[in-house]
């Protein structure tokens, strides 16, 4: 989580301002929240619900709770990164609306590439061939590496979308540009700088 906080002030263009203390206990309870939704998201994708008969029982109640299950399955990243958007990165916080973006964006990616990087393993990977035993450390790496990148992305997606507007887009009171507390929120990107 401290590598996800220093990955947040990149993003945002942040210098680290906190003590260390501050930093680690936002890591711990980024680490901590992180493990409750990894459970929510195990016990939704595993748990089968009682009363629905996959072999063919009541067809609309069988697909109306798999959508639910999939929404739930993509909902907890995407909250959970959109917390981690607003609260890693060492700034004045963002208004929900400005981390809600990336935070979308980053989930959807995350969600379809890991659907479509497992079905690439059991099909079409020949990584037991290639790397023998280290085949499934390899593969978590892999996909650890495609989703770091899917929640970097979101944060650039939610600085730039910062830096493309005039409007405060820190919580609290509305204040000038330059005494915002945020380099994405104080300065302007060329597209706004032309209205």
């Amino acid at each position: 989580m401290s590598s996800l906080m220093r990955a947040a002030n990149i993003a945002y263009s942040e210098q680290e301002k906190r003590t260390f203390r501050q930093r680690l206990l936002i890591s711990l309870a980024f680490t901590v929240a992180a493990i409750v939704g990894l459970l929510i998201v195990v016990f939704v994708a595993i748990v089968e619900l009682p009363g629905i008969d996959r072999s063919g029982g009541s067809h609309g109640s069988t697909v109306a709770l798999e959508v639910v299950r999939w929404l739930v399955l993509w909902s907890v990243p995407a909250v959970g990164l959109a917390a981690i958007y607003r609260y890693a990165p060492a700034r004045a916080h963002a208004q929900w609306r400005w981390v809600t973006w990336g935070s979308a964006v980053a989930a959807t990616l995350w969600f379809a590439g890991s659907v479509l990087f497992t079905e690439y393993i059991r099909t079409i990977g020949s990584y037991g061939r290639s790397y023998g035993t280290l085949r499934d450390i390899v593969v978590l790496l892999f996909w650890l590496y495609l989703s770091a990148f899917a929640v970097v992305l979101g944060a650039v997606i939610n600085a730039e979308m910062e830096r493309q507007t005039r409007r405060d887009t820190t919580a609290g009171p509305m204040k000038a540009l330059g005494r915002r507390g945020a380099h994405a929120a104080d300065t302007i990107g060329p597209s706004a700088e032309r209205t």
